[in-house]
């Protein structure tokens, strides 16, 4: 096993009330921000439009012109007495077309929810796509690029089946599929946008399946399956949801990554490490949320009727499935880049052990190498058995505190059974026959055949 190389790194927060909208969509700052490209990417996403014809160039209106992809987060049917309005997809993309006059048709897109099953394929639809509407579709939505060709964000698309209504084991085959492709994304210094219907914190008990996406979602932002707080942050990723505009219409709710949030019930909680936001309620609120991306930096605003809202949570919000909600119109999430990098070499001594040498390269001009040599020591975790394998542990660890605990493991092959046969033995009057079996000498196991197959529990 290849040893692993702990990161280190950390999440700088800066929390940023907005004064004004700058032409650009940005907060004011003084300086440019540490990971900053100097091309900030704009997202757009609302959910719930339910019918409401204006809610969409309301709550859109305002935003900066560059905006470059929207996603329309699920349910943009009407319901009226327990029945959907049938619309066509058309409809939606003319009218997000109408505020973002230059934007690309292929660059907006519709993830269905539960009411969007009453919608109709349209032929009037040019370039727009149309996501989740069917169970295990979800997927990559979309790639953002900089002016230099490479990836400036990702978005991701969970699809409605995915996360409402799937059975457990298919829910968290499609939550694994979103970490195999994490795995994918070598670069942690590009943001993951993941957008979703359904919400993950408890808030109605309809989402019984998202410890499998929260899981998930913990791993793209950290490498590691974790739940448990004080875990190191290792790229930017933001997750948006809609759905519960009936029970929360009156708040626009912001969770940010570190803090303990309550999941599909009362009794099941765990730390995120992502940014938890609402895409923004059209219906009732005619809210809607704009992403701004700048290299590692991640600003989300909240607009509602055409203007930044000067609040995420309206008074009296609750906060019974989290201790913390923000009010602030804009955060800022820096994702702080390591100081170093990191390498191990491991030399096989003469007497079988290892010497290992770390070597820290800083960053940093300004920093310098560190290099370090120890012996690693040697462990047994367990002996060979006949049916299981060894495994010997190295562990190397050093005194400069740069440089993390490294192990390496080797396994070794099951000894096998080692067999003695006993032949069979005839009944008599007084005593009791048996065929023949065999007998292993290390582990004292029985079997009825020459090759160790078939065990018994005695001669039979």
């Amino acid at each position: 096993m290849e040893p692993k190389i702990k990161k280190l790194l950390s999440v700088l927060i800066i929390l940023t009330m907005i004064i004004a909208l700058l032409p650009a969509g940005k907060a004011r700052a003084d300086e440019e921000a540490e990971g900053s490209t100097g091309e900030t990417h704009y997202i757009a996403v609302a959910s719930d439009r339910h019918g409401d014809e204006e809610a969409v160039v309301k709550a859109l209106t305002g935003m900066p012109d560059s905006v470059e992809y929207v996603c329309m987060d699920g349910d943009m049917a009407g319901d009226t007495d327990g029945e959907e309005t049938v619309y066509n997809y058309s409809t939606i993309f003319d009218e997000v077309q109408s505020v973002f006059t230059e934007i690309d048709p292929s660059h907006v897109s519709i993830l269905c929810g539960e009411h969007d099953a009453g919608a109709v394929d349209d032929s009037g639809v040019e370039g727009g796509m149309v996501f989740g509407a069917e169970e295990g579709s979800s997927q990559l939505m979309y790639t953002g690029y900089n002016e230099d060709g490479t990836a400036a964000y990702y978005i991701y698309a969970v699809a409605y089946y995915d996360m409402y209504s799937r059975s457990l084991a298919e829910t968290s085959e499609a939550a694994f599929a979103f970490m195999d492709w994490v795995d994918t994304v070598k670069d942690n210094s590009i943001p993951i946008v993941v957008i979703s219907h359904i919400p993950l914190h408890y808030a109605g008990g309809d989402n019984g399946y998202a410890a499998a996406w929260n899981m998930a979602l913990n791993y793209a932002a950290t490498g590691a399956e974790t739940t448990e707080e004080g875990a190191d942050i290792i790229r930017n990723v933001v997750y948006l949801y809609g759905h519960n505009h009936t029970a929360e219409s009156n708040y626009e709710y912001y969770i940010p990554a570190g803090a303990a949030m309550k999941l599909f019930d009362d009794s099941c909680s765990s730390y995120i490490y992502y940014e938890y936001v609402t895409a923004g309620y059209l219906r009732d609120r005619t809210a809607a949320t704009l992403i701004g991306i700048d290299g590692e930096n991640i600003t989300i605003t909240k607009y509602q009727d055409g203007s930044i809202a000067s609040t995420f949570a309206g008074e009296g919000a609750k906060t019974d499935f989290s201790d913390t909600y923000y009010t602030e119109a804009v955060r800022v999430i820096t994702r702080v880049k390591p100081e170093f990098l990191f390498s191990y070499e491991w030399v096989l001594n003469e007497d079988g052990g290892y010497t290992v040498t770390g070597t820290a390269v800083p960053l940093d001009e300004s920093g310098y190498t560190v290099v370090e040599t120890v012996e690693a020591v040697k462990e047994i975790v367990r002996e060979p058995g006949c049916e299981e394998q060894g495994e010997i542990r190295y562990t190397a660890e050093f005194e400069d505190e740069v440089f993390a605990v490294q192990t390496r493991s080797f396994f070794l092959d099951a000894l096998g059974h080692d067999l003695v046969h006993h032949d069979r033995v005839e009944p008599t009057k007084t005593t009791v026959g048996y065929e023949e079996y065999w007998e292993c000498t290390r582990c004292g196991k029985l079997f009825s055949d020459a090759e160790g197959t078939h065990e018994i529990e005695a001669p039979v």
